[in-house]
């Protein structure tokens, strides 16, 4: 019986790239992605950028 559930395989380390750095290295800043889709024209990415902290929440990049 088929439950219709497919599987992705995991992400692997020696295949990551960093795509968007931190704005710095201060505690508080990162950039992180919270989707990304894959298509036949690539990869689509939305991510989000947080300046350190007592800089802003967001950042304009």
């Amino acid at each position: 019986m088929s439950t219709g559930i497919s599987t992705l395989p995991l992400p692997r380390w020696e295949e990551s790239a960093v795509v968007v750095p931190p704005p710095g290295d201060e505690p508080g800043a990162w950039s992180g992605a919270p989707s990304s889709v894959a298509t036949d024209d690539g990869v689509y990415l939305a991510y989000r950028v947080r300046l350190p902290i007592g800089e802003g929440r967001g950042s304009p990049t």
